[in-house]
């Protein structure tokens, strides 16, 4: 079987779809993982191969008003006015993330594995293979050892 492997995000989001292509590699199937190109290196040391995606978002938690909004929870009127930028520049931000997504080979690809809150569905769809939308991270879905923190 090949996956074809889709994420986003920080490291907390794209390490646990690295571990899960090493081990499906491991299980003799192929996979290409695609995520930001900033983490392109945590599949290197495991043999993944890497598709590098539009990294503009992650970029951008580097700029210290948004740390800092997000450090208190996007708390007070600056933290509003800066959740509302940060929201406006995602729409052309992920734009990118998505041709990237379009652009990346899908031969012979039998599966296609991604984020659960992520449309990459679509691509499945157009490809005609199934999609399987997971929840790596804790917290999409909650469990009963372990509660949904954004609720």
């Amino acid at each position: 079987m090949k996956a074809l492997i889709f994420t986003h995000g920080t490291r907390g989001d794209v390490q646990p779809y690295v571990a899960l292509a090493h081990a499906l590699q491991q299980a003799g199937h192929q996979t290409v993982l695609g995520g930001p190109a900033g983490s392109a290196s945590l599949a290197e040391p495991y043999g993944v191969p890497y598709a590098p995606l539009s990294d503009e978002m992650n970029e951008g938690m580097d700029d210290p008003e948004v740390r800092a909004a997000i450090e208190t929870n996007y708390r007070g009127v600056r933290g509003k006015i800066t959740a509302i930028k940060l929201m406006r520049q995602a729409k052309t931000e992920l734009r990118k993330v998505f041709d990237d997504i379009s652009a990346v080979p899908a031969d012979d690809v039998d599966v296609v594995v991604h984020p659960i809150n992520s449309p990459v569905q679509f691509l499945a769809e157009k490809l005609g293979v199934p999609s399987i939308a997971v929840g790596l991270q804790p917290g999409w879905v909650p469990t009963d050892s372990f509660p949904g923190p954004f609720v």
